[in-house]
């Protein structure tokens, strides 16, 4: 293909949404959260590892905080999937905003954690639940842009847990 720029219409529309999207998201997390994580980005597939989650940082810095594509569905009317047998209906997307964070595992000597190490975790992640939401709000979308679905914990793994927002995407508004 010769070098030249695509049309406009070749690119997908939510992709300028999902950049500024990230950038909100590592800013709130770090000021806004529990402080600063280990890796920061968007993931690819159909569901997040935790590879990045206990990365050995400096300073005891753990965790990871991401944007995950998810689904993409025809509408009639925000965020409701419609069938279209038209190929006609505009398409919104369902993005994934979440938050993995180090937690207290079992000792060598097999002993628990301690309540207060819990409870401070637990703690830290409703900080990160609250700036991940502040971080969707600013990315000052228009109303209906972008419409926030619940926050899903995820189960501990691997000595990481977190959660994420559930946010769908109107990207023809976004234009």
């Amino acid at each position: 293909m010769p070098d030249q720029e695509l049309p406009e219409w070749t690119v997908n529309p939510v992709i300028p949404m999902m950049a500024q999207l990230l950038e909100c998201v590592c800013l709130h997390v770090e000021h806004a959260g529990s402080g600063p994580v280990c890796w920061c980005g968007m993931y690819p597939g159909a569901q997040v590892s935790m590879d990045y989650c206990g990365l050995e940082c400096q300073n005891d810095v753990c965790g990871m905080a991401y944007i995950r594509p998810g689904s993409a569905f025809s509408f009639e009317s925000f965020p409701i999937p419609t069938l279209d047998d038209t190929c006609a209906r505009p398409i919104g997307f369902e993005v994934e905003v979440g938050i993995q964070r180090c937690m207290p595992t079992m000792e060598e000597d097999g002993s628990l954690p301690s309540p207060g190490d819990l409870t401070e975790t637990t703690l830290s992640l409703l900080q990160d639940q609250w700036a991940l939401h502040k971080a969707i709000r600013c990315c000052d979308f228009e109303q209906g842009k972008v419409v926030l679905g619940p926050w899903t914990p995820t189960i501990a793994q691997g000595g990481c847990v977190g959660g994420f927002w559930q946010v769908f995407v109107n990207p023809y508004k976004w234009a």
